[in-house]
């Protein structure tokens, strides 16, 4: 009897509460039109000072950057990848044969891993085929070669081994470093 008591009166409290919370909201949004515009502004804000702040940070320590050396041809800094799911390149079977034996290959084999600035994988696999950098990075463009946006993507060819890239989130300052680095590396061999 009591438990029949508390649910009619839960049930009639509800009937009188839901229309009143929707009033509230409903007269809430009507006295702020704009709340939609206000809410989309002050995200762009936040974005804008957060954006600001990363590039404040990197800028302070770009000169340090540019005074070291870079690391990425310190081999000795890459580690062995051991575990299967780590181990991988490419973007996966994307149709081009000579690629695709190559990737079962380098993923079946030895590949190391140096994660820059702890946030962009930069791997390193034995060059099999012996390509030289400019057949290695011709692949970028082939999209039977590589098909997909998220991958480990040729970066350079060595004569006895093969640099790979990952992605990373460049509102991140960490990232925002690495690409830097990488961009330097880069230049050296323009």
């Amino acid at each position: 009897m009591i438990f029949k008591l508390n649910l009619k009166k839960s049930i009639i409290l509800i009937i009188f509460i839901l229309p009143t919370i929707l009033a509230f909201c409903y007269y809430y949004k009507q006295s702020r039109p704009n709340f939609d515009i206000e809410l989309e502004l002050n995200t762009r804000q936040t974005r804008s000072l957060l954006e600001d702040n990363i590039n404040v940070a990197f800028n302070n320590q770009k000169a340090e950057l540019d005074s070291r050396d870079n690391p990425i041809e310190n081999w000795d800094l890459y580690e062995p990848i051991l575990s299967a799911e780590e181990k991988w390149v490419g973007t996966g079977d994307c149709g081009l044969a000579e690629f695709n034996n190559f990737l079962l290959k380098a993923n079946q084999g030895e590949m190391s891993l140096l994660k820059l600035q702890g946030t962009l994988d930069l791997l390193i696999t034995p060059n099999y085929y012996y390509w030289s950098n400019e057949q290695f990075l011709n692949f970028l463009y082939q999209s039977n070669a590589i098909c997909a946006v998220a991958g480990r993507y040729p970066l350079r060819a060595y004569e006895d081994k093969l640099l790979w890239i990952g992605t990373c989130y460049e509102e991140e300052l960490d990232c925002k470093i690495a690409q830097y680095l990488v961009e330097r590396f880069k230049e050296k061999y323009k």
